[in-house]
Parts: C-alpha cells; sequence; structure tokens
C-alpha cells in the first residue's frame, strides 16, 4: 500500500529547507559581513564621507551594497559593492 501523504510531506519539507535556515540573526549577520568586507574595499581620502546602503538579502548567490563616497570639497561618486555569498569576497564596480 502506497502513502502518498509521505512523499508529500518529503517534498513539503525539502521545500522549506532554505527558508528555515534563514533566521533573522543569519540575516543580520549576512549585512554585517557585506558591510565589513565592502568597507574595506572604500579608499577613502581624509574627511570623506562614506555611506553605505546594503541590500537586506541580496540575491540567491550574492549580497551588494550601494556605496556613496563624498571627498571634503567633492562631488559625491557612487560605486557598487558585490559580495559572493559562498566565498565571502567583495569587489567594487567602477563609479557612476
Amino acid at each position: 500500500m502506497k502513502r502518498p501523504w509521505i512523499q508529500a510531506a518529503t517534498v513539503c519539507l525539502l521545500a522549506s529547507g532554505p527558508t528555515l535556515a534563514s533566521t533573522d540573526k543569519a540575516w543580520e549577520e549576512f549585512r554585517a559581513s557585506v558591510e565589513e568586507a565592502c568597507s574595506d574595499l572604500v579608499q577613502s581620502s581624509d574627511g570623506a564621507l562614506v555611506s553605505l546602503d546594503i541590500a537586506p538579502f541580496g540575491s540567491e548567490s550574492y549580497g551588494a551594497a550601494l556605496l556613496s563616497i563624498k571627498p571634503s570639497g567633492g562631488e559625491a561618486e557612487r560605486v557598487i559593492c558585490i559580495y559572493d555569498k559562498k566565498t565571502r569576497a567583495a569587489e567594487l564596480t567602477g563609479g557612476f
């Protein structure tokens, strides 16, 4: 005798796996990691104002942050920081 409810329950458990692993604390740690990695890449001059706006969850594979760098007496430049969730490596785009 087949038990279709067991198969259905298994599918539901497997499908909910990533959701169960993404706790509020895990997302806070993710954002802190993105902030640290991206901030380390910024070569700001003395007196420059740097603001970081992190995408709260990123994509499936990457985190992203918009950085605005405003040198003292100069115009602000915006760059995007791309953060690899697997390797935890970050890199900056050119300014725009």
